[in-house]
């Protein structure tokens, strides 16, 4: 593989994202293992593009301000990326298909009218595009739900990781005040 200037090695990526080299490659690994795909030389040696600079970014920003463990973390990045690819290619596919209708149109307007094989194979395939453009729309909004439920989830564990603590803090401090207690009695004694 021939790298260019378009490509970071993990030094320079490290320097950016302020992370150790043993950090980069740590995320770097856990990305993969959910499938997302780096640039490599022929001795496994990473590259990095702006993109891959900019997951690995939000993967550290959910690591240690989320306080995901980098395993969901990863996975989570993995699934919005599909989720993203999944829309563009909907609204790539729903471009054609408005482009097909327009030419449907176009060639209906004309005053040549095709020969009615034509027509009907046209229509065929439109037809066959809206069911598809149909079960698009239907993947699309199942990961909307998808993404809800997620978040509604991670909320749901912040709180409970939240009160768990605020628990945990309140049980320090009663503990705290029977050892003080104690001390001042055996003090007394």
């Amino acid at each position: 593989m021939i790298i260019n200037d378009d490509y970071m090695n993990s030094d320079e990526v490290s320097k950016l994202l302020e992370l150790s080299g043993s950090n980069v490659r740590k995320y770097s690994a856990a990305l993969a293992k959910s499938g997302y795909d780096f640039k490599t030389d022929n001795k496994k040696k990473r590259y990095y593009t702006h993109s891959d600079y900019e997951t690995l970014q939000k993967l550290k920003f959910l690591v240690q301000h989320k306080n995901l463990s980098l395993e969901v973390a990863a996975n989570t990045i993995i699934e919005g990326l599909e989720r993203n690819r999944s829309a563009s290619r909907a609204h790539n596919e729903q471009t054609e298909n408005e482009e097909n209708n327009r030419s449907l149109t176009a060639l209906q307007d004309s005053e040549e009218s095709p020969p009615p094989e034509v027509v009907g194979a046209i229509a065929e395939q439109f037809k066959q595009q809206q069911e598809l453009n149909n079960q698009l729309l239907g993947i699309i909004e199942e990961y909307r739900t998808a993404l809800s439920d997620s978040k509604n989830d991670l909320r749901e564990l912040e709180d409970q990781r939240r009160a768990d603590r605020e628990q945990t803090n309140r049980q320090l401090e009663q503990l705290q005040a029977s050892f003080d207690k104690q001390a001042e009695q055996m003090e007394n004694t």
